[in-house]
């Protein structure tokens, strides 16, 4: 995340790989990132159903994915040229989410 340390008028700036400076230290930089991953839940926009934080939507064919994971596998080919895959055919299962909305995730 970070690429190295400068000072500025005795403050430490964190230069990040954005090129951006950050006057946080590492650790509450670390905080405030971590801070994200307590949003509030979203809708499918195609569907309306509702998705945990976490969860994902394939841009293409608006299949509800658990994991970044779960939504890689099933797009193949190159970048201009993607397709998506039946996630029932590969090694994916479905369950359903805290809101009954059917999501799909790697088999464990």
């Amino acid at each position: 995340m970070t690429s190295k340390s400068d000072t500025d008028n005795g403050v430490p700036l964190i230069i990040l790989t954005s090129g951006l400076y950050s006057p946080f230290p590492i650790r509450a930089y670390q905080v405030l990132v971590k801070a994200k991953e307590h949003t509030p839940p979203h809708r499918n926009k195609r569907t309306g159903q509702m998705l945990e934080n976490r969860e994902q939507v394939c841009p293409a064919c608006h299949e509800n994915f658990g994991t970044t994971e779960a939504g890689d596998s099933h797009r193949v080919g190159e970048m201009d040229n993607r397709q998506c895959l039946n996630p029932e055919k590969l090694e994916l299962e479905v369950v359903l989410n805290q809101f009954e909305t059917e999501v799909w995730r790697l088999k464990r």
